[in-house]
C-alpha cells in the first residue's frame, strides 16, 4: 500500500473550508475530505485572536502531497494558511478503495 497522508488545513468558515475541498476532488488530488468546526485561539500581529475556523481533513498519498499543498495555497484565502501534512496508516480496504478513487 502507498504511504497515506491527512492534510489538516484550518479555513474561515464551512464555504471555504468545502470551496477548497471541492477544488482537490475536481483536480483528484485528494479522494476525501471531512470538514470539521472548531474553535481556535492564535497570534496574529501581536495579538491573541480568539474565532471560529473549519478544519479540512484532506485524505491522499504521500506522492500527491507536493501538488495539495500547491493547490490549496493557490485557492485558499489565509495570508498564512496552516497546511500540515500528517503521515497516517490506512487500513488496506480504505486504502483500495482511497487508490482507486485517485487514479
Amino acid at each position: 500500500m502507498m504511504d497515506a497522508v491527512f492534510f489538516y488545513i484550518t479555513c474561515p468558515s464551512r464555504e471555504e473550508a468545502a470551496r477548497v475541498a471541492r477544488h482537490l476532488l475536481e483536480a483528484r488530488l485528494i479522494g476525501c475530505a471531512n470538514i470539521l468546526a472548531i474553535d481556535s485561539l492564535y497570534w496574529w500581529k501581536g495579538v491573541i485572536e480568539n474565532g471560529t475556523e473549519c478544519v479540512l481533513l484532506a485524505k491522499t498519498f504521500a506522492a500527491k502531497a507536493d501538488d495539495v499543498e500547491a493547490a490549496v495555497r493557490a485557492v485558499h484565502p489565509y495570508d498564512v494558511p496552516c497546511i500540515a501534512r500528517l503521515p497516517v496508516a490506512l487500513n488496506d480496504d480504505y486504502g483500495q478503495w482511497l487508490a482507486e478513487n485517485l487514479a
